[in-house]
């Protein structure tokens, strides 16, 4: 794993205006395919064949080819909590709200000249997801936010080029259909 990379990605997910969270562990579940998160709230998301970083990362984090062409981060935040960066998850998370929240939380998306982006409502695995697309400083970047059982879950997937960038949307959409909370054990 490239500490240089790691560090990129972490300040450039803050540049990007996302809120940074406590470090997470990441394990495989027994099937191979899927990345179970042993800190609350648990999830478990397919990882499409990705590679994933371990260790103190504050995020979930795919990559197909460690770090240099993609990676998707996958942050899990409870609804109406208040997030590292200041602001705080929307109590919400119909399609208005959402779009409010990204339109607050990252300049890209809030639909200036300079970006070109707008944020569009898709339905994806029957989920209701805000998704922003746009290029910044090179690469080319989604961002996808959705409810799911009290939580908001934010994708945003980075990408060189638009190779990449059509393979990350294929991961990234699968983890919109995929992803869940792990049952508590008792």
């Amino acid at each position: 794993m490239d500490m240089k990379a790691i560090r990129n990605l972490v300040v450039g997910a803050q540049a990007f205006g996302l809120a940074m969270s406590t470090a997470l562990t990441v394990e495989v579940v027994p099937d191979g395919d899927l990345l179970r998160a042993k800190d609350e709230p648990q999830v478990v998301l397919p990882r499409s064949g990705w590679g994933w970083v371990q260790g103190s990362v504050p995020a979930i984090v795919l990559t197909p080819d460690r770090l240099t062409n993609a990676m998707i981060i996958v942050f899990r935040w409870h609804k109406g909590e208040n997030l590292p960066n200041g602001r705080r998850a929307p109590e919400e998370t119909d399609f208005d709200h959402l779009k409010e929240y990204l339109r607050e939380s990252n300049k890209n998306c809030a639909g200036d000249s300079t970006s070109g982006a707008i944020i569009r409502q898709e339905s994806i695995g029957g989920r209701d997801v805000a998704l922003c697309g746009f290029d910044e400083k090179g690469f080319r970047k989604e961002l996808y936010a959705f409810g799911l059982k009290g939580l908001l879950i934010e994708i945003l997937l980075l990408a060189k080029d638009q190779e990449y960038l059509d393979r990350g949307s294929a991961v990234a959409r699968r983890i919109v259909e995929r992803i869940d909370l792990v049952a508590p054990t008792t």
